[in-house]
C-alpha cells in the first residue's frame, strides 16, 4: 500500500515543480492584468508634445510672427534631433539609417557618456523609439515556456499599440542581454508610433483656427502635462516609462526595461525636454517677434546658443553633485500678442528639484546685456547718471 502512495506523492511534486517553472519561464505574463498597456501614459504626453510642437513650428513658417528666444533651435531639436532644425514633410515612414543599424540599447536610450550622435533626449522621435520599441523575444507581446521553446501571445499593448502593429513574431525586438544582442523589425515602431503621431496631426489638420499664440499656451500646457510622466530612478536619473520600483537598464531584456533614462545627458547632450523647458520660460514677447527684430537679432542668436553651454556650467555642475539633472522647471511668463504679461505655472514633474527657468547665474551678468535681456525677463539696470556724467566731464 505505500507504493502507491508515494508515486502519488511523487507526481503532485512534480505537478507543483512544473507548475512553479512554466510561471517563472513565462516572463512575467501572471504579474499583470489581461490587456495591460506598457508605458502608454508617457507614450501619450510625449506624443501631444510632439503634434504640438510640430503644429507650432509649421504655423510659424506662414505667420507673420517668428519663433525668437532660442525657440526655433529648441523646436528643431525636439521635432528633428538639430537645432538647425528640417522639414516635416522629411519625416517619412521609411526606417531612418540610424535605426537600421542602432547598436546597443543600453546606451542609445539609458546613457549619455559616450560619443555616439544618438543618445537619450536627442528628439522627441528618438524617445519614442526607446519608450515603445519592443525587447527580448518581442516582450511586452510574448510571454514564453519551457526555455523559449514555446510561445504565446500576451494579449498585452506597448505605448496603447497591439501586437499585430508593433512586431511580425517573437524574433523581433531590439535589446541587449550580456553578450547576446539584437535589432530586428524596428520598422513596425518607426511607422506605427512615432509616424503615427505624426501622421494623426497631418490628418486632423492641426489646430488650424489657433493663433500662433494659441499654439504657444498649447505647447506649454504639453510639456506640463509631459513633465508630470518624467521621474527619477534610484540613482536619481530623470527617466520616462518603465516601472518606478524598478530601476533597471534600459536594454530591452525585458518588460521592465523598456524604458528612457537620461543618465549623465547634460550640456551638448542636454535632452531636448530641458532646452524646451528652459526656452518656454522666458516672456512671450521674446517668444514670438516680427521678422525684423528675427533679423536684428540673428547674429546675437547664434552666439546665444554657444554661450548657453558656458552661462550654464554652474548648474550643471550642481546636478553632477546631485547624481542627476531636475525634472522641473519654474514659472514661466505667458502674454498676450499685446505684450502684456502675466505669470502661468511652470512646468512640475512631482520630483524635490527644481530648475529655474528664469534664474540667472553670476557668470551671466558678466556678459553683454543683450544677453542677459534674451535669457531672463528681469530688466536690465541702465548705469547711473552720475557714472554717465563723470564720463562726459573727462
Amino acid at each position: 500500500m505505500k507504493e502507491p502512495w508515494r508515486m502519488g506523492r511523487g507526481v503532485w511534486a512534480m505537478v507543483v515543480a512544473v507548475t512553479m517553472f512554466m510561471r517563472g519561464v513565462r516572463g512575467g505574463v501572471s504579474d499583470y492584468q489581461p490587456g495591460w498597456s506598457f508605458n502608454g501614459a508617457e507614450h501619450d504626453a510625449l506624443c501631444d508634445v510632439f503634434q504640438a510642437s510640430l503644429d507650432l513650428w509649421n504655423a510659424s513658417r506662414k505667420s507673420n510672427l517668428k519663433l525668437g528666444g532660442g525657440l526655433e533651435n529648441a523646436l528643431g531639436q525636439a521635432i528633428f534631433g538639430s537645432t538647425s532644425g528640417g522639414n516635416i514633410e522629411g519625416l517619412k515612414d521609411t526606417l531612418p539609417q540610424e535605426y537600421k543599424n542602432p547598436e546597443r540599447r543600453q546606451y542609445r536610450c539609458g546613457s549619455c557618456n559616450h560619443h555616439k550622435e544618438t543618445y537619450p533626449g536627442k528628439s522627441i522621435p528618438h524617445d519614442l523609439m526607446c519608450l515603445c520599441t519592443p525587447g527580448k523575444y518581442g516582450e511586452p507581446f510574448y510571454g514564453y515556456w519551457f526555455f523559449q521553446l514555446v510561445f504565446e501571445d500576451t494579449g498585452f499593448k506597448l505605448c496603447g499599440k497591439e501586437r499585430k502593429d508593433m512586431v511580425n513574431n517573437h524574433h523581433d525586438g531590439w535589446y541587449e542581454d550580456e553578450k547576446k544582442r539584437e535589432a530586428r523589425g524596428l520598422e513596425k515602431p518607426w511607422k506605427t508610433v512615432v509616424m503615427g503621431c505624426v501622421n494623426s496631426w497631418k490628418k486632423n489638420g492641426g489646430a488650424v483656427n489657433q493663433t500662433l499664440e494659441e499654439k504657444l499656451k498649447t505647447l506649454i500646457e504639453a510639456m506640463t502635462n509631459f513633465g508630470t510622466e518624467l521621474f527619477k530612478d534610484g540613482n536619481r536619473w530623470d527617466k520616462l516609462g518603465g516601472m518606478k520600483e524598478h530601476h533597471t537598464e534600459s536594454d530591452g531584456r525585458d518588460e521592465k526595461s523598456i524604458h528612457v533614462r537620461y543618465r549623465l545627458c547634460q550640456k551638448k547632450k542636454k535632452p531636448w525636454w530641458r532646452k524646451l523647458q528652459e526656452v518656454l520660460g522666458k516672456p512671450q514677447i521674446q517668444l514670438l517677434v516680427d521678422p525684423s527684430a528675427v533679423t536684428h537679432a540673428k547674429e546675437p542668436g547664434q552666439d546665444l546658443e554657444e554661450g548657453e553651454e558656458i552661462l550654464e556650467e554652474p548648474g550643471e555642475r550642481n546636478m553632477d553633485s546631485g547624481g542627476g539633472t531636475s525634472s522641473q522647471a519654474g514659472s514661466s511668463t505667458q502674454g498676450g500678442s499685446d505684450g502684456n504679461a502675466t505669470q502661468t505655472q511652470g512646468f512640475n514633474n512631482g520630483s524635490n528639484s527644481t530648475v529655474g527657468m528664469t534664474n540667472t547665474s553670476a557668470s551671466e551678468n558678466s556678459t553683454s546685456t543683450r544677453f542677459g535681456m534674451l535669457r531672463s525677463g528681469t530688466p536690465i539696470t541702465p548705469p547711473t547718471s552720475r557714472f554717465l556724467s563723470a564720463v562726459f566731464f573727462i
